[in-house]
């Protein structure tokens, strides 16, 4: 359906915390530990001492032992911080790609290729005159895809993506390798045997039954 420098119409271009209360009492001093504040009751006695002098001239001391009771709140503020380390993990599937990104993100249909060329490398290039006008037809053959250009001399226009091996899905998840049925429960029922998507137009190439090529273009 699509040969290697053919594009499609002339170019084929995704605790508990557990209440805790330990009392420890007797008759004179009490300590009650609640979770973080600890108050100290303690008790003292004061003795007070008064004389008095009576007529025959005697001297009368008294011992009075007033209660005192001093206290000390010593209050504890333990901030305990939970480091609930979320780690997300993402597993290698079919919807990933490159170590850079989403394919599709990084590369748009009738834009300029030039800086992604420039930066993935992997490729065998093949290229001829352009049969739509001046300048080169190019197709840059990388493992799990394939970039069909336009060259003028400057700058090099992305014309079709065509996604050749499971390691690259579509936005909706579909793969090489699946049946109609299971792009169909992915993309819906197509028009006209092709999906009108945000990358551009999306085709799905079968042969017997099973998804072999993926290609997405723009409608000419």
């Amino acid at each position: 359906m699509h040969s290697v420098m053919n594009f499609r119409s002339g170019m084929i271009a995704a605790c508990c915390i557990s209440a805790f209360l330990l009392c420890a009492c007797d008759d004179t001093e009490s300590s009650i530990v609640l979770p973080q504040e600890q108050t100290t009751s303690t008790s003292t006695t004061t003795t007070t001492i008064s004389s008095s002098v009576s007529a025959d001239g005697t001297t009368t001391a008294e011992t009075t032992a007033l209660p005192n009771e001093t206290t000390t709140s010593a209050s504890e503020s333990t901030s305990l911080t939970s480091d609930a380390t979320s780690a997300t993990t993402t597993t290698a599937t079919s919807a990933d790609t490159d170590k850079d990104g989403y394919l599709l993100d990084m590369l748009t249909i009738g834009d300029d290729c030039t800086a992604y060329v420039k930066q993935h490398t992997d490729y065998t290039l093949q290229e001829a005159a352009s049969c739509l006008g001046d300048g080169t037809d190019r197709v840059y053959y990388y493992a799990d895809r394939v970039l069909y250009t336009c060259f003028d001399g400057t700058t090099d226009i992305l014309m079709e993506i065509d996604i050749t091996a499971d390691t690259i899905a579509t936005r909706n998840g579909a793969t090489i390798g699946m049946t109609q049925s299971e792009v169909e429960a992915l993309h819906g029922t197509p028009t006209d045997g092709t999906y009108l998507t945000v990358d551009g137009t999306l085709e799905f190439i079968y042969a017997d039954n099973t998804v072999v090529r993926i290609a997405i273009y723009n409608p000419y």
